[in-house]
């Protein structure tokens, strides 16, 4: 006798599986011992991860859902809040070995299910006739590693929808330094500031974080060489070293050292600074530093410190600090609208990274193994 399979998926009111039904294993006749079917489909597990900010739904769910959420070095409260419809879920926050839980919410009259899936009555958290709730789960991050929190969404009964959203503490910047008054009677360095060189610079735009921080349009060629502090302050206008200037004089005719335009707020951890080219003679040679304050007790003024100069001030006699530098191959131009991505870590104050997209349609590329100390 032919046998026709006619799938039919169920699901037992009494668990949380499903169960693929067929006429497989049937008695062939009367009075003959039928076959159990073996096959069970368990509830899923999934994983994705989410950005800060991210919101996300789901909608009939059944089983484990994690979500990863990366939150840098940002400490504090992260706070995740939800909204359902329908069946009861548990939200569960993890950071470090801590956790935090909304146990099971949504509307009671769903607690029978919960319990017959073996969910205990302690975790059980749901109220009357609220088919549809919202609320919020916090866990504090107390330190910045480790950078990963993740959220898990239980649902022993498939749930209808749900919606997330991850919101995270702001970002940690540093504090700058101010320069004290009165002036200090010895030559130590004040702050870190990465100093950005090219030559050829001519029109191009430089962003920290995605914040468009200086802009630079109609450079005359004959001063071809452009020195970017990323700095702001005002009272400090003379560069001592940088290995273009000697001590005296302070400065060239073909150079050019530009402050930022707006204040940049350093992050702990990795920044991103972009140079973009806005014009189509190529911008060549980039070479990164880095400097700082100093109080010239014999010139009685605040200056740069520079590297390469026999002043005694300058950071090369201080402290090490990584470089990048190339002046030949494919990653030493940069064309209209191309740009140069550095990675500066704001905490140890040096840079990481370098990649170069040279014009907007190329793949970017990792150049980092040029990074060198000095």
């Amino acid at each position: 006798m032919s046998k026709t399979t006619i799938p039919v998926r169920k699901i037992n009111i009494r668990s949380p599986f499903y169960i693929n039904v067929t006429d497989e294993g049937k008695p062939a006749s009367i009075g003959d011992a039928p076959t159990v079917p073996e096959e069970l489909v368990q509830p899923t597990t999934t994983e994705f991860d989410v950005e800060c900010g991210s919101t996300v739904s789901s909608s009939d769910d059944v089983g484990t859902t994690t979500y990863k959420l990366d939150t840098g070095s940002r400490t504090g409260d992260v706070v995740i809040n939800y909204s359902l419809v329908g069946q009861p879920l548990k939200f569960t926050a993890e950071w470090d070995g801590n956790t935090a839980t909304s146990n099971f919410v949504g509307d009671s009259l769903n607690d029978s299910q919960l319990l017959l899936a073996g969910v205990p009555f302690s975790e059980i958290s749901t109220t009357s006739n609220s088919s549809s709730v919202s609320g919020s789960v916090t866990i504090n991050k107390s330190s910045a590693s480790p950078s990963e929190v993740t959220l898990t969404v239980s649902a022993p009964i498939p749930a209808q929808f749900y919606q997330l959203t991850f919101n995270c503490p702001a970002e940690t910047t540093i504090p700058v330094s101010s320069l004290p008054s009165p002036p200090p009677t010895h030559g130590n360095i004040i702050e870190n500031i990465p100093v950005l060189h090219f030559n050829y610079g001519l029109d191009y735009d430089i962003y920290v974080n995605d914040v468009l921080v200086q802009t630079v349009r109609s450079t005359p060629i004959s001063s071809r060489s452009a020195i970017n502090i990323l700095s702001t302050e005002t009272s400090v206008s003379y560069v001592n070293g940088f290995g273009f200037y000697a001590y005296n004089p302070p400065n060239e005719t073909e150079n050019i050292v530009r402050r930022a335009d707006s204040a940049i707020n350093w992050l702990e951890g990795d920044n991103v600074i972009r140079v973009y080219n806005r014009n189509n003679r190529n911008i060549t040679t980039p070479y990164l530093e880095r400097t700082g304050f100093v109080y010239d007790t014999g010139d009685s003024r605040w200056e740069f410190a520079g590297q390469y100069t026999g002043h005694p001030y300058h950071m090369n006699a201080q402290n090490a600090y990584h470089v990048w530098r190339h002046r030949y191959g494919a990653t030493y131009y940069l064309k209209k609208d191309g740009y140069w991505e550095f990675k500066w870590n704001g905490t140890g104050q040096y840079f990481v990274r370098h990649l170069v997209r040279q014009n907007p349609g190329d793949i970017r590329r990792d150049d980092s193994s040029n990074l060198f100390s000095i």
